[in-house]
């Protein structure tokens, strides 16, 4: 019997020390290297997003100095409608032109829509000779700040002094010409 007896201790024994020390260790150890594959897989994600981010520092210092501020008035975060409408005053000006009925709508962005910009429709009318026009529309794509021009139409008038002598020259006729431009900033 005691030969029974003997076993049947040092087994229960190696099974108790096993239940209470040795089974909940080894779950330890089990969760331990679970979390050290995760902080593997974390650790090479912030490596790659390291040497990206290397990248795209060298890419930034290879843009001229006033990268920055030229993206900045041709994408700007915020459109003032009034300095719009001034800046688009200021090119006409130069060309002795004078806007009427200047206008910006839109500006507010959709709801649920997927674009990364607001849509801005400026428009103004002004009268002018073609040759003159085309400078000033000229300048306006020039200019840094983005614009579809997305309608341009106009109306032919003859002035006082060429309707008394009849002789309408085209380059000297003066046109109401009325402008819709698109211009975008972002979200």
């Amino acid at each position: 019997m005691n030969r029974y007896i003997t076993p049947l201790i040092i087994v229960t024994i190696a099974l108790s020390v096993y239940v209470l020390f040795i089974n909940e260790r080894y779950k330890d150890i089990q969760q331990q290297l679970v979390k050290v594959q995760e902080l593997e897989v974390f650790l090479a994600d912030a490596k790659t997003a390291r040497e990206k981010i290397d990248e795209i520092a060298l890419r930034y210092q290879s843009f001229p100095l006033d990268a920055d501020n030229r993206l900045n008035v041709l994408l700007p975060d915020k459109i003032d409608s009034v300095k719009l409408i001034v800046d688009v005053e200021s090119v006409a000006k130069r060309h002795g032109l004078i806007l009427t009925s200047p206008s910006v709508t839109g500006g507010a962005p959709v709801p649920n829509s997927s674009d990364k910009y607001i849509k801005h429709n400026i428009s103004f009318k002004v009268s002018s000779t073609y040759p003159n026009f085309r400078q000033f529309i000229g300048d306006l794509e020039k200019s840094l700040a983005l614009r579809d021009f997305s309608n341009v139409s106009f109306i032919s008038t003859v002035t006082a002094e060429n309707k008394n002598t009849g002789n309408v020259e085209p380059e000297f006729t003066v046109f109401d010409y009325q402008v819709e431009l698109t211009s975008y900033s972002l979200r």
